[in-house]
Order: structure tokens, then sequence, then C-alpha cells
């Protein structure tokens, strides 16, 4: 038994290179000192104070346990020993000499004699893994019983929040997905500890059986308040409650309206209503179901190339639609590069209070026209009439802090609850095959689309470029810094005819095609930057069959 005095601070460290210290200055108030080091002395300059004034005894030491527990989590040091398969903790009334915290390791899930035979992990149908990243750190447990895979998605630190949910294969293939999932949070970097699994788990049924108001049910009942994935052999699909959205205009069942083993991502933006009879509009959606609302100061998740050897089978598809980004803050839009928009109020009548991922879009090939709609202030009749030709395309919600399946779930059901025509859910569906991915990649472009997106089922969501959402193009998009022009021939005589641009790299070349009568007319000026699309590069690195698509300032 280890007892913490806290009588005197807990002074912890990383690496030698700065620290933490936390203290409790009175019976409801904690206080936390963090800086750098310096051949183990503090850098005074550097050195901050933070106070918190709790509003009892008993929440305070609960406080300080936790933030210390997470500060052993991301690899801070001292002397408090705190395993990841330690802390029981007790926590002793107060007395005369101050606060002491009692700290005894649990019983060993493996070699403990006196444990019942249900305490045991079998490692071929149970797994706990966890990231080892920051003080809220991700985990994920999984259990595997017969036709089924339990998963169990929660957040460490302060705030804990748990997500659960099951998938029902065959038993084979059950299996293979139970392994699969494990290498693959194991691929995100995610360590596999089943020492923490009983623990865990035990856990998440207290919240559960506290939020269901049983005390008596200390065992998730999956089956009934879970959310179901069934293969489907018939379609070659998988039959998701997060992925029930097949239109814009009709968000039916997925299964079906597949059409086989085709995606079908396509859509009808609609006039009058979302077309989902389920669905009572009421104006409004649950507080908190869809995240906070604020800007996203940091930025917004950015897609890379899909790598030309990954297997996309599970992963959510979406068409890749050539609008404007956009982000609502609750109150307004902003541009990824934070430019304010100024929509009528008819177009965000009933928006919900909440911060949203998507595109204001007309229509394919249709984006110089959107953009000059969306970053032109309105105030007369004629400017708002032209806000009617767009809809607000949503495909995430970035302050739900939850998987995307569950994110696009949630906007699927909360948002046609608004009974606002222009605000619309993006179809996602989950991908069986490439085979399947390339012909509806092939259906897209057919249609002037630009392509597909995809989107890792399991992904949280991210304020940088990320794995977790692939581009699906035949071309490749690039930017590059106009030089010059050339006049144009026959009957772009008295027009630009190709413009002259520098890459990244260097390289030189000249771009003809893309252009519209009025662009050529009014070309992009020397030293602005653009965004073309090309095949691939020749050998001396130059772009072959180069198309223009924007001046980057419009994105």
């Amino acid at each position: 038994m280890i007892k913490i005095d806290l009588t005197k601070p807990v002074f912890l460290n990383f690496n030698q290179s700065k620290f933490w210290e936390i203290s409790l200055l009175d019976g409801n108030k904690s206080q936390i000192r963090y800086g750098k080091l310096v051949q183990g002395e503090e850098i005074e300059e550097k050195t901050q104070i933070v106070q918190k004034q709790h509003k009892d005894t008993d929440s305070c030491l609960d406080y300080i346990i936790r933030v210390i527990e997470n500060k052993k989590l991301k690899g801070y040091s001292g002397d408090i020993p705190m395993k990841k398969n330690e802390p029981q903790i007790i926590i002793p009334a107060n007395n005369a000499s101050g606060f002491s915290i009692q700290i005894s390791a649990p019983k060993s899930v493996e070699n403990n004699a006196n444990d019942d035979k249900d305490s045991k992990v079998d490692s071929n149908t149970q797994a706990y893994l966890q990231e080892n990243k920051t003080w809220s750190s991700q985990f994920v447990i999984l259990t595997l019983s017969g036709n089924e895979v339990e998963e169990i998605i929660g957040k460490l630190g302060i705030k804990k929040t748990w997500e659960k949910s099951s998938t029902i294969l065959s038993a084979n293939q059950c299996k293979l997905y139970f392994k699969n999932q494990i290498e693959e949070y194991e691929r995100k970097g995610y360590v596999r500890d089943d020492s923490q699994y009983n623990f865990q788990l035990n856990e998440v049924n207290k919240h559960f059986s506290a939020q269901n108001g049983s005390s008596n049910n200390n065992q998730l009942d999956l089956n009934q308040k879970g959310k179901k994935k069934n293969f489907n052999k018939d379609s070659g699909l998988y039959d998701d409650s997060h992925s029930n959205i097949s239109g814009i205009s009709d968000q039916s069942d997925l299964t079906a309206r597949s059409g086989g083993s085709q995606l079908d991502l396509s859509f009808d933006k609609g006039d009058d209503d979302d077309g989902n009879s389920s669905v009572v509009v009421t104006g409004e959606i649950k507080k908190g179901s869809l995240g906070a609302n604020g800007s996203m100061d940091s930025g917004v998740l950015l897609a890379q190339a899909m790598p030309d050897e990954m297997d996309p089978t599970g992963w959510y598809a979406s068409e890749k639609m050539d609008g404007v980004r956009a982000v609502w803050t609750g109150k307004t839009f902003y541009s990824r590069n934070g430019n304010e928009f100024y929509p009528p109020p008819f177009f965000i009548q009933n928006f919900p209070n909440c911060t949203l991922d998507g595109e204001l879009f007309t229509k394919r090939d249709d984006f110089q026209r959107c953009v000059g709609i969306v970053k032109t202030k309105n105030g007369n009749e004629e400017k708002d009439e032209r806000w009617k030709d767009i809809v607000y395309l949503v495909y995430d919600c970035p302050k739900l802090l939850k998987p995307f399946k569950d994110r696009i779930k949630a906007l699927q059901e909360q948002i046609p609850k608004l009974g606002n025509k222009y605000i619309k859910v993006l179809p996602h569906k989950i991908v069986e095959s490439r085979e399947q991915l390339e012909s509806e990649l092939d259906r897209v472009l057919k249609n002037n689309g630009e392509g597909l997106m995809l989107r890792d089922p399991n992904s949280m969501y991210e304020c940088r470029r990320s794995k977790t959402l692939l581009k699906v193009k035949t071309f490749t998009d690039e930017e590059a810094t106009v030089i010059g022009s050339e006049r144009g021939e026959g009957r772009c005589a008295d027009m630009m005819g190709a413009l002259v641009c520098r890459m990244k790299n260097g390289k030189e070349f000249k771009i003809g095609s893309g252009f519209n009568d009025d662009q050529r007319r009014r070309p992009p000026k020397k030293g602005s930057v653009i965004t073309f699309k090309y095949q691939n590069l020749t050998k001396d690195g130059k772009p072959r069959f180069p198309i223009f698509l924007r001046i980057k300032e419009d994105e």
C-alpha cells in the first residue's frame, strides 16, 4: 500500500525536459504548476500556474487523483509508481495530518487464484487497446461472441466518454473481423493491454447502468441498446444503422436501395422536404446531439490521396462535391481559410446551434458561379434570390466526440428534423470491394462529378490533413503559381490562350484547358496561385494533361 500525502505537492516530470506539479491548497482548491526543465532546474519565466475551485473536498480529491493518473498515462514519472494496471483508489476521510490518497494494485487478472472464471481474459475473444498519445487518449474494448463482435470506444481523461456498437456477421466472418479490428487499431498506434479489459469494461458497465437507472443491470445489453451492422448476402453490402443515407432527398434503407452490388451515391437536391416520412419535423434538434458550437480555429479535416494498393472495404464512400467548403459555427458560415459568408435569413432558418462541416453547392461543374454567390455580401432581394440555388451539404459535425460512423448517423437522424430544404446530409455508403468503388467512380465521372471521398468509420475528427479521409480520383489536384500568359489563336485570338505556370518543384508548364470565355478575357493575375488537375507526371516532372480548376483564393 502506497500513501500519497497531499500536505506537500506531487511533482512529476517528462524526460527531465518539463515538469508538472499539483497541490492541495485547502479543502476544495487545487493548484497546478507546469513548465520547462533545463538540467533539472525549472525555468521560472516559462512556469505557468493554474488554480481550480471545486464544489467540495471529495470533488477536489477525485480531480487530483484523475489528473495524476492521466499524467502517468501520458508518460510523466515521479515518486508515485502508478502503472497502468495499478490504481485501485480509496479516498479516506479528512484527518488532522492532512489528506492522504491510498493506492493499491488490483488483483492480477491472470494469476490470482481467487478470481472467478468469468474475470479471466481470453485473448482470442477479448481485447483491450489504448492510444499512448495524450492524457485524453482513446481506448477500445472488443468482445467476440459467436456471430457478434461488440465494440466499445471510449475516451480517458477528466471527462470520460463511451460509445458502444455491435457488428453481426457469420461466426467465421466475426473471427476475421475481430482479428482485423485489432490489427487496424494497432496500425493506428493503439497498444494492446488485455489486463485492462475487465477493469475498463466494469467502468463502462457502471456508466451505462447509471445512465439507464438500473443499478442491478451491470452488463451491457448491446442487443437492445447497441447499434447493429448486419451483412446482407444478397446485396453484398452491410446494412448499417450508421449508413442509412442513400440520397439527399430520400434517406431510406441502404440495402433496399443499393441496387445489388452498386453503391449508387447519386442524389437529387429536392425542392420540398427530405422525403423521409419517418422523421418528425420539429424545427429544432436535441441539444448536444450534434456536439458543441463554435469556430474551427485549428483548421478543418483535409484529405490525402487514396493509396493505389489500398483495400477500401468497410470504409464509407461519398461523392466529392464541386462546391465551396463551409463551416457552420452555430451562427454563421466561414470558409476553410476563415473568411465569413453572408447567407440571407431564409437560408439558415432553423439551422442547428452546433458546428457543422460541409459544402455550399449548386450543381456539378458550376463551381465559379457558386463562389460568386457565396462570396457576395447580400442585402438586396436580387442577390438573396441567388441563394435559393444553393444547398448546404453536411458531411460532419466536428465537435461531436464520437467515431465518424456515429457522427454521420447523428446527422442523418437530426438534420431532417429541421425542416429546411437548404440543408441536407451528403449520402454515404459502406464499400464492399474495390471493384464496387471503381464502378461507382466511373458513374460519377460520367456525370461530370469530381470523384469520390472515403472516410474511416472509426476515425475521430482531426484538424489537419489525415489518412482517415481519402480522395479517390483519376486526376490529381495540385497548385501552381502563374508567371505569365500566352495569347490565344482562332476563336480565342483576342483572349488568353494558355497560362504559363510554375509548380512547387520549380517545373514550368502551360495550362490551356478548363477555362471559360470570361476567365480567358480576365485571366488570373501574374503571381496568383491556381489549382489545376492532371493525370500524371512526365519523366521530367511536368504534369500531363493539366486542366485549370480555380484560383486558390476562391476555395
